[in-house]
């Protein structure tokens, strides 16, 4: 890799950092993953690494082979990649229970598209349930009344 190609690197790694704050601080993402973060940031480790492996090959300190950097440059920059796309758009799941029959079974999987979603009629969407002792627990449903609506219970 040459020194306009360690440049780009760098260039990429801060461009995407930058995405990834600014996504966050406009709390784009209605989930709180922690998991998002710490996948994040060990791209971007795994990524300054590899730049940190070429510098000191150039200086032959090392004797690192440039597809191994190459390899780890690229294993870096797409886990960045994809701690943003899975904390801020998508979020995958899977369907546990019969409460979703004729539409999903149970053990289907699912990628729930999160990112300015208003919500209608009849989606199928993710419902965040606190718990004390399960921590977080979250359940496949179907939205069947909006707000406005109004409901009447009857006694069978």
């Amino acid at each position: 890799m040459k020194k306009k190609g360690l440049k780009r690197q760098l260039v990429i790694i801060i461009s995407l950092t930058m995405i990834f704050i600014v996504l966050w601080v406009l709390g784009v993402s209605r989930l709180r993953f922690t998991w998002g973060i710490f996948a994040f940031l060990t791209g971007v480790f795994v990524a300054l690494v590899s730049l940190y492996l070429v510098l000191e090959r150039k200086r032959e300190k090392t004797r690192v082979s440039e597809d191994f950097t190459d390899w780890l440059s690229f294993l870096g920059k797409s886990l960045m990649v994809i701690a943003i796309v899975f904390t801020f758009f998508l979020f995958p799941s899977s369907v546990e229970g019969i409460s979703m029959r004729d539409t999903l079974s149970t053990d289907d999987r699912l990628l729930i598209y999160h990112f300015n979603y208003q919500i209608e009629r009849n989606d199928i969407v993710i419902v965040r349930v606190p718990s004390r002792l399960e921590g977080e627990r979250f359940l496949v449903k179907r939205i069947l009344i909006l707000p406005g609506d109004h409901v009447r219970f009857f006694s069978f």
